[in-house]
């Protein structure tokens, strides 16, 4: 598949949407277009298994957020990321989730190098995200990065995978992580 040269958000969602969705896999991050990586099945298991229990936080917290994978996510000038899991709150009729609504943002970084990982944390805190979660599938653990200001996440933290992971920024957002891989 021949995909456009670095480009802006706007021209990107243009081109995409005179695609074929079956047969396009990539995103646009930091104005670079770039593929979808391929996932193993034990990888895509967790990640599925993960967000039904950010869904199942989002209930018992009494939450009016969703959680999806793989949506795409505008974010100007030049991003339109594909994020694994995004929680937000969706309006009808809306063709892609607004950064507006974005609540908070999963990565799993067994689908990433890490410098490509830095460029999206950089691109959701310019885009006001207010929540991102790295997650290491395969080191089982979590850095969460809240308080975006200036391009740049002010707050961050990490902790162990097994010992579940609480939101910062969604109120009684706890998302049981035991047996997840």
């Amino acid at each position: 598949m021949s995909y456009p040269p670095p480009t802006t958000t706007e021209a990107f969602l243009s081109w995409f949407e005179q695609q074929r969705a079956d047969q396009i896999r990539c995103e646009l991050v930091a104005g670079v277009v770039r593929d979808w990586p391929r996932f193993t099945a034990r990888q895509a298991m967790i990640r599925s298994e993960l967000g039904f229990r950010i869904s199942d936080g989002l209930k018992r917290a009494g939450r009016n957020a969703r959680a999806l994978f793989r949506a795409t996510v505008p974010m100007p000038p030049d991003s339109a990321p594909d994020p694994d899991i995004v929680v937000a709150v969706l309006q009808p009729g809306e063709n892609y989730i607004p950064v507006r609504s974005v609540l908070l943002i999963v990565d799993t970084l067994v689908t990433q190098v890490p410098y490509e990982h830095l460029t999206r944390r950089t691109v959701y805190a310019r885009s006001l995200v207010p929540e991102v979660w790295a997650i290491d599938l395969d080191a089982a653990h979590v850095c969460r990065f809240w308080d975006p200001r200036g391009g740049r996440y002010r707050n961050q933290d990490e902790s162990r995978l097994s010992s579940g992971i609480r939101s910062v920024t969604i109120p009684d957002l706890l998302v049981e992580t035991d047996n997840l891989n």
